[in-house]
C-alpha cells in the first residue's frame, strides 16, 4: 500500500524551486548574486517593472541570464511559459490585477532566492 502524496503549499513550492535552481549555479555565482541583489533591491524600492528593467540593463552577464531564466520558470501567474529574455516585456504587458499578483509572487520568490543564495554560496 502506498502513502498518499500531500499537496505542497505554494510557499513550499517556492522554497524547493529556489533551492534547486540556486544549487545548480556553478560558473557564474558572483554575477548571479549581483543580479539577484539588484533585482530584489529595485523590486522593493521601485516595483516589478523597474526591477525587470534593472536586469535588462545587465542582461549580457551570464548570471543575469540565468536568474531571468529561473524567474521565468517559477510559474508566476500571468508569466507562465515565458522565456527569460522575454520576461521583462511580458511583465510590462500585464493588466493591473495581473501586475499586482505577479509583483506579490515575485516578492515571495525573491526572498527564497536570497535565502538560498546565502545558504548555498560561500
Amino acid at each position: 500500500m502506498t502513502q498518499p502524496q500531500c499537496k505542497l503549499l505554494r510557499d513550499q513550492e517556492r522554497v524547493l524551486y529556489a533551492y534547486k535552481q540556486v544549487a545548480g549555479v556553478q560558473d557564474c555565482r558572483d554575477d548571479y548574486e549581483i543580479a539577484l541583489q539588484t533585482f530584489t533591491g529595485t523590486l522593493v524600492r521601485s516595483g516589478l517593472a523597474a526591477a525587470m528593467a534593472a536586469l535588462e540593463r545587465i542582461r549580457k552577464r551570464e548570471g543575469t541570464k540565468l536568474l531571468l531564466d529561473h524567474l521565468a520558470g517559477a510559474g508566476i501567474p500571468g508569466l507562465e511559459g515565458t522565456a527569460g529574455q522575454r520576461l521583462a516585456g511580458k511583465v510590462r504587458e500585464l493588466d493591473l490585477d495581473g501586475y499586482m499578483l505577479a509583483t506579490r509572487e515575485m516578492f515571495r520568490l525573491a526572498a527564497w532566492f536570497r535565502r538560498a543564495v546565502q545558504a548555498e554560496f560561500e
